[in-house]
């Protein structure tokens, strides 16, 4: 994961010594702000944090007069945005991922012969072979969070167009609809799909959230191809809130891969 940004790493040691010159221990101050002891030393380690309205509160309790809470604010922006790298080492370190997608199979349940139709026609056409097999290869690697001894739960809401679109060529499509079918049955994967049925529903852009090592990550993509990886509290929130809407509307995992199976009938010669 990434390391603590300075201002991150100042705001928790100002947090520390307003604690202290009001003569509160870590566990007192979160009796208050409902934190745990060893939250309120992560955050006051730059590891942790803190929501908008709790910062505000603190800075309340502690008599800040606004000093605590106007660092908060100028660490918005090294709060907001982490490395995509971050997010693979998240992946690795995953006890939880939560993942949306309304056009394509999520890259960890992707078979290689579409990733390779999708690199080819997407964002890698027209670029070599090599590059596209280097693509491939780290996208199989980050499948290997799954074949782990202790992988971690993952929960998938796809839109039905993903399994009635067609990467590559149908054959492709059979395969990995197969796949999708093994993997849905996997001890720690729940896989549901909202059919187009779905009243009161639209599409909404890809999420993946990833909770990992007591630090909860989001993923969003736009339809520009640009990428946020965040761990802001309140988008963290939203993501959340997010994802349980979009999950209200997918079938239950076992009418999910009937509906996998019968779209497979459709696609077989």
């Amino acid at each position: 994961m990434a390391e603590p940004s300075s201002l991150l790493r100042l705001f928790g040691k100002e947090l520390k010594r307003a604690r202290e010159a009001a003569g509160l221990t870590q566990e007192q101050l979160g009796q208050k702000v409902a934190y745990s002891r060893g939250q309120i030393g992560m955050v006051e380690n730059g590891q942790r944090h803190m929501k908008s309205a709790t910062v505000q509160q603190v800075d309340d309790l502690l008599n800040a007069h606004g000093w605590l809470h106007r660092i908060w604010l100028e660490a918005g922006e090294e709060r907001s945005v982490l490395r995509v790298a971050d997010l693979r080492s998240a992946e690795a370190a995953a006890t939880l991922i939560r993942s949306y997608q309304p056009a394509l199979v999520p890259g960890l349940l992707q078979t290689e012969r579409y990733m390779r139709g999708l690199f080819s026609a997407g964002v890698l056409a027209g670029t070599d072979q090599d590059e596209i097999e280097r693509a491939v290869k780290l996208r199989l690697d980050r499948q290997g969070v799954l074949a782990a001894q202790v992988p971690p739960r993952y929960t998938v809401v796809l839109y039905e167009s993903v399994i009635r679109g067609v990467v590559h060529e149908e054959a492709t499509m059979l395969d990995q609809l197969a796949h999708l079918l093994t993997m849905s049955r996997h001890r720690r994967v729940n896989l549901q799909i909202i059919p187009f049925t779905s009243a009161k529903y639209a599409p909404a852009a890809p999420l993946t959230i990833i909770d990992a090592s007591g630090t909860t990550i989001v993923h969003l993509e736009s339809t520009l191809s640009r990428s946020v990886t965040t761990s802001d509290p309140s988008t963290v929130e939203e993501a959340r809130e997010k994802f349980d809407l979009l999950r209200s509307h997918a079938a239950p995992s076992d009418q999910s891969a009937l509906m996998i199976e019968t779209r497979m009938k459709e696609l077989r010669p």
